[in-house]
């Protein structure tokens, strides 16, 4: 029991040789602040066997001010050949979103249960009939890690497995964009790092402060307002926008580079799929400065349609500053015109209003 955070302890096999570790630090929950009378089952396994005889084992405490009862150690008998796959569906999970943990697990002995943990080895349910699934929603971001332990229908248990569920914050958009409009490249979506953006360092090298949440993307001065900087290879930043014309869209990037070789790739993020919208090549400027900027243009490989969507701008040559991207609509829908070869020529013609205008 724990009536504060950051308790712990481990065990310690004392031998002639010195200590062995038998367990790393095992968290105590905690029940609330001074809440001692509240007692917890934490459960696991030594990182190695214990030998016939007398043994001197040790409880080394890690972690300030944790109440501990009893150790019960039970004998497990490991059967290698009970086969065990963890999934979580979706991971990476948004915080107060549902995911489910599924457990497949196969033996020749049948299964028993099936008991999942928490990382610090409070158990939080057995299963003993499939599907063996477990629903949660987290509540805040971070990585939540879970283990699995699976017993035949002989009392023999599996090798534990683990399984470790990114949460990511809530996406919001930095600024609303509503295409046909522009994209300024320091307004990318809030989120987080490796959600709605990847860098990579957690460095501010731009020096600015127009975000707080930049979390080491590269903000610069440039172009009489703000642009993002510093870039390298496989770092991306992530837009929400609103399409209000679906169709056909051209692009004019606002960009400068001292160096040959930068440019980025626009893509559309749909789950895990990125689509490539278009592969921008950012000139070196004749001088080698990255404070005179250009305008490159192009046009999108695919339509975009109406509705919210996220688009991603990826570096595909480092050191390109990227101020925004105007993106245009070149066709207002995706309504086909008909072949005039194809129209009949003993029909009727009317106009827009149902007047008959051929006579």
């Amino acid at each position: 029991a724990s009536g504060v955070t950051n308790s712990g302890f481990s065990l310690s096999l004392k031998t002639e040789d010195g200590l062995v570790d038998l367990t790393n630090s095992i968290t105590v929950p905690s029940a609330g602040s001074n809440n001692w009378d509240k007692y917890d089952v934490v459960q696991g396994r030594l990182a190695v066997p214990l030998e016939a005889g007398k043994q001197i084992i040790r409880i080394n405490i890690t972690g300030s001010s944790c109440n501990i009862d009893k150790i019960v150690f039970n004998k497990v008998n490991i059967d290698k050949n009970i086969k065990v796959k963890v999934t979580a569906t979706p991971n990476p999970v948004t915080v107060n979103t549902l995911t489910t943990i599924s457990v497949d697990a196969t033996s020749d002995n049948g299964i028993a249960d099936v008991k999942l943990f928490q990382n610090n080895g409070v158990l939080i349910k057995t299963m003993k009939e499939a599907p063996y699934e477990f629903t949660i929603k987290p509540t805040a971001k971070g990585t939540l890690t879970y283990k699995v332990i699976v017993t035949d229908n002989q009392g023999n248990e599996s090798e534990e497995k683990t399984l470790s569920i990114k949460v990511n914050p809530k996406r919001t958009a930095y600024k609303t964009v509503n295409l046909p409009g522009t994209i300024e490249a320091e307004n990318f979506d809030k989120g987080g790092a490796d959600f709605t953006f990847h860098d990579s360092d957690s460095e501010n090298e731009g020096g600015t402060n127009y975000r707080s949440d930049s979390e080491g993307v590269d903000i610069v001065t440039g172009n009489g307002g703000y642009a993002i900087g510093y870039t390298a290879n496989g770092e991306w930043l992530e837009y929400t926008v609103n399409v209000k014309t679906p169709g056909e869209y051209s692009y004019s990037a606002t960009v400068s580079s001292g160096n040959d070789g930068s440019g980025f790739s626009i893509g559309l993020v749909n789950g895990d799929k990125i689509t490539n919208l278009a592969n921008v090549s950012v000139p070196r400027d004749a001088n080698g400065s990255w404070d005179n900027y250009t305008t490159v243009k192009g046009k999108l490989s695919k339509h975009l349609d109406v509705g919210k969507q996220i688009i991603r701008i990826a570096i595909a040559g480092p050191y390109c500053n990227i101020d925004k991207i105007v993106f245009t609509s070149t066709l207002d829908t995706d309504v086909e015109i008909v072949p005039e070869e194809i129209v009949p020529t003993e029909s009727d013609t009317y106009n827009l209003y149902g007047i008959k205008v051929d006579g």
